[in-house]
């Protein structure tokens, strides 16, 4: 075999080859990278809020004058069963659902040591459905009970460890310590009635600024204390699609009927989407030059089985078959294929660090993908341009060969 390979190596271009194998290194460095930053970003962007998945939007109704003039004079400006038909039969919407206000009055009180806070607040609920909450956490209440879930929105403690527990001297905690402090909220409604419970946080969410308990409770809780006898129009709604993130064609649809969102939904969307399309930039550029790297060594080896047409078949009437003439050009580009993309893989992982450390300046809560998500790519890439290249050098022999 050792000699099979120098006489039909003879003419072979070492010069040209090691200059393809650099711009194969170049074009396979640059793919790899681009699916590290690809993955990444999805990792980013795919983190789950608390409850609430990547999957669901808030949306609401602009406030103008009109409006104002509306609630002003006690009507409703909510969004109404056709408007809410329309938003169902949005295309990619698979569920709509609208918050739940509380109509009546809501006291909050905090107590930490001697100390008390207390304020008025507001609840808001939706249907549990759009609750995704991790197993075995109980999310339920009846009006007979004495404690009830709650989720809380971030900002909420944030604002009162950096704003009225720093000017009242009150002693900040922790997000997995408030759990533990106990946090009472006193419902008063129509008649003097008043309720009063325990609340127990079971998450946290960056999403939404309101304080959410189970839907079937303060629907409960509505019809016994509230205030208003009519039923209330939902004055938010939450949409979720059939896709794991929302799609720009959502956001583009929501946006042309007039309606808000809430939060930095569509910001995200529009930076994860330039974000994506940086990403589809490099790999497609790397893919060209990997491309081009894999083209040229075919015509090199094409030039070389041409040159050695002669030496080809005098081997064939020696009895070398189309297999063992072929696997001498196989085993060529097959060592090609591996040093290229496994020398893209390496420099890959050397580089690529610099990136995933600007994530994580950015996010520290950004993990970076593990070193498989360099040389996993490196490795099935390299077993497919093999086979082709193997595929191709059969078909050029057997063209000498018959």
């Amino acid at each position: 075999m050792s000699l099979l390979f120098r006489l039909l190596s003879r003419n072979t271009n070492w010069w040209l080859m090691t200059c393809y194998t650099v711009a194969g290194v170049l074009g396979a460095m640059i793919v790899i990278a681009g699916l590290q930053a690809w993955r990444d970003i999805r990792t980013l962007y795919g983190m789950k809020d608390s409850f609430i998945g990547t999957n669901y939007v808030v949306i609401t109704k602009p406030v103008s004058s009109l409006t104002t003039v509306i609630t002003a004079a006690g009507g409703q400006a909510g969004f109404t069963d056709n408007e809410i038909k329309d938003l169902e039969h949005i295309q990619g919407v698979t569920g709509v659902g609208g918050f739940t206000s509380a109509q009546f009055s809501v006291y909050g009180m905090l107590q930490i040591g001697n100390r008390q806070m207390q304020t008025q607040m507001f609840l808001e609920s939706v249907p549990d459905r759009f609750v995704d909450l991790p197993d075995g956490c109980r999310w339920e209440a009846r009006l007979t009970d004495r404690e009830i879930p709650v989720i809380v929105p971030q900002t909420y403690i944030n604002l009162y460890n950096y704003g009225y527990a720093t000017s009242t001297g009150m002693p900040q905690v922790d997000g997995s310590l408030i759990s533990q402090i106990p946090l009472h909220f006193i419902f008063s409604g129509r008649s003097n009635q008043q309720l009063r419970y325990r609340a127990r946080i079971v998450a946290y969410t960056q999403r939404l600024n309101t304080i959410l308990v189970p839907d079937a409770f303060l629907k409960e809780a509505n019809q016994r204390l509230s205030y208003n006898s009519e039923p209330q129009m939902p004055s938010r709604m939450i949409v979720c699609t059939d896709s794991k993130k929302l799609s720009p064609q959502l956001l583009s649809q929501l946006h042309h009927d007039g309606y808000e969102i809430e939060g930095n939904a569509a910001d995200q969307l529009r930076m994860q989407t330039l974000l994506y399309g940086i990403c589809t930039a490099i790999i497609a550029i790397g893919l060209i030059v990997s491309l081009l790297s894999f083209l040229l060594l075919v015509t090199s080896i094409m030039i070389v089985v041409e040159k050695n047409r002669q030496k080809i078949e005098n081997l064939s009437l020696l009895g070398y078959d189309r297999q063992r003439i072929s696997l001498t050009y196989q085993l060529l580009a097959a060592t090609f294929d591996l040093v290229t993309w496994l020398a893209g893989a390496l420099l890959s992982t050397m580089f690529y660090p610099l990136f995933s450390g600007l994530l994580h300046s950015i996010v520290p809560t950004f993990t970076p993908m593990g070193i498989l998500s360099a040389w996993l790519p490196a490795l099935v890439l390299a077993a497919i341009f093999t086979l082709l290249h193997a595929l191709i050098v059969r078909h050029l022999v057997g063209r000498v060969v018959r």
